[in-house]
């Protein structure tokens, strides 16, 4: 991201290559929607399994199904990848950057910051010390952050959680939920497309089926198992055929190929703070959370694409280095929600008593089963938290009629251009900020606007035409007119003509302002811009 907006970068990496295994498995439509920002969807997709399914069941019985059909962000809401293979593609998509220097068996050994830089000390692979200054760190160092411990900044349980007064005790001190045995299997021969979640209060599992006949295998442990016996492959063998055995597709007669097996402790907790000065804390260094929901990779990919831009604008002068302070404002409340997100499904999963598992059973098969709204939300997975920014690089909307609008996701359909090409709407948009605005009156639709201040942010100015409109061929080169095929955009405007959306380079509505107020938005946007 760095590279694509002309930041001269140096990546640090303490091993000296990639990882050669598996971790993150799981990346969902607004992960692939910051892949496809990358200009590397091309590259990452045809690896992916894409369109998975979650399947929830207690013993023969199915207590959820989740198999979304909604494309609002342009791809499936579940799907799974191959991590190395995602790695070894971005590292070959920096070579598009000379500006982008990667340094692999360099470890940072200590940072200091400045009014203006920060100065850092590098250890090189021969043992010697490097010392280089720079303008900003972004601390990408996973859960053991040592980034965090330099800044003296603590990882806590958010408050949100729904523990009791004693395993919120418990959990201040060290945010721990369970230990679990992951286990990665290649060439498994299963044609199910589906997550499975086995609700077993003996012993809950999980298994995932990955790219090119990949499998993962997820177990509990229970507080009294040693790690050790649980990870002895006859032990991982029967494991998982007592888990096959519970369903009746599956033959229980082939071995697993087992190629990786681990116990990891699943965390709930964030950093107190997600940036010091102008150090900042993103990913697994920033939040841990249960991997139930998908999202630990999937929020890091968000922290990314939150910051990214605003460091651009910075760098290019358009905006003060305060307006950095917005990444904290605005990830927070989103990665509070997802943990409570993964927790939740973590909670459904995990009951080891049998009282407790049987009345989960009860509510999801005798009342919500039997409830078609709660259904169908389940299948398209709206109880997942939808990204909404609150508070931050947001304009608030002078029109009720609209002010539902600033701060959430634009959606991303299908759209047809003036030379008859059909793409997905980011596409259009590449790195940088947009314009949106419905079909009019022909004057009205070519009229730009004036204010010295989209010069210097210099939007992608986009007029969105019905289905059954035919494209003229002659448009100003300031325009950029679609069809918007299934009308999800134009639905944002209701019959509003005169409206314009502005669009962050994350796809975050900044605002929303009428053609006679864009003095007024313009003023207000350089005031937030520049405190």
């Amino acid at each position: 991201m760095l590279g694509l907006l002309g930041i001269s970068t140096l990546l640090i990496e303490r091993n000296p290559d990639l990882c050669t295994f598996p971790r993150a498995i799981s990346i969902d439509d607004e992960g692939l929607r910051v892949c496809q920002a990358l200009g590397l969807g091309d590259i990452l997709l045809p690896s992916m399994r894409l369109g998975t399914e979650a399947h929830y069941i207690s013993g023969p019985h199915y207590l959820a199904r989740v198999a979304p059909l909604a494309c609002r962000n342009g791809f499936p809401l579940i799907s799974t990848f191959h991590q190395p293979t995602f790695e070894r593609a971005l590292l070959q998509g920096l070579e598009r950057f000379p500006h982008v220097h990667v340094r692999f068996q360099y470890e940072l050994v200590n940072l200091t910051q400045a009014k203006d830089e920060v100065f850092l000390s590098l250890r090189q692979p021969d043992g010697g010390r490097q010392q280089i200054k720079c303008s900003y760190v972004l601390a990408c160092d996973g859960g053991r952050s040592p980034i965090r411990h330099m800044l003296d900044l603590g990882m806590r349980p958010p408050s949100l959680l729904p523990f009791s007064r004693r395993q919120r005790s418990e959990r201040s001190q060290s945010g721990a939920m369970q230990r679990w045995l992951v286990v990665d299997c290649a060439g498994d021969d299963d044609p199910s497309n589906a997550i499975i979640f086995f609700c077993n209060p003996k012993r809950p599992a999980v298994t995932v089926p990955a790219p090119n006949g990949g499998r993962r295998w997820e177990f509990m442990l229970h507080p009294h198992e040693q790690p050790d016996d649980l990870l002895r492959l006859e032990r991982i063998q029967e494991l998982i055929m007592q888990s096959r055995r519970s369903q009746r597709h599956w033959s229980a007669g082939k071995p697993a190929c087992v190629i990786r097996q681990a116990v990891y402790t699943f965390y709930a907790t964030m950093a107190s703070r997600l940036f010091r000065h102008r150090v900042f804390l993103l990913g697994d260094a920033a939040h841990l959370m249960p991997p139930f929901g998908g999202q630990g990779m999937n929020s890091g990919l968000r922290d990314v694409h939150n910051l990214c831009w605003k460091l651009s604008l910075v760098f290019q002068g358009n905006a003060s280095p305060h307006l950095l302070a917005s990444y904290q404002t605005e990830r927070v409340p989103h990665v509070r929600e997802m943990i409570l997100f993964s927790s939740a499904l973590g909670h459904i999963i995990m009951p080891t008593s049998r009282r407790a598992a049987l009345a989960r059973d009860l509510l999801l098969r005798g009342v919500v089963a039997r409830i078609p709204p709660l259904v169908e939300s389940l299948r398209e997975m709206r109880v997942k938290p939808q990204p909404r920014y609150k508070r931050g690089l947001i304009l608030p909307a002078t029109s009720l009629k609209h002010r539902h609008l600033p701060g959430t996701y634009l959606p991303q359909p299908q759209v047809l251009t003036l030379q008859g090409r059909s793409l997905l709407f980011d596409d259009l948009l590449c790195s940088g900020f947009a314009l949106l605005k419905l079909s009019g009156e022909a004057n009205q639709a070519e009229q730009p606007l004036m204010h010295p201040l989209w010069s210097t942010l210099q939007p992608r100015y986009i007029v969105l035409l019905p289905p059954s409109s035919t494209l003229k061929t002659h448009w100003p080169e300031h325009i950029t007119p679609v069809v918007d095929s299934d009308g999800s955009l134009r639905s944002l405007f209701g019959s509003s003509q005169d409206t314009y959306l502005l669009v962050r380079p994350d796809r975050y509505i900044l605002g929303v302002f009428r053609a006679n107020e864009e003095v007024a938005f313009a003023r207000r946007l350089i005031r937030l811009l520049s405190p």
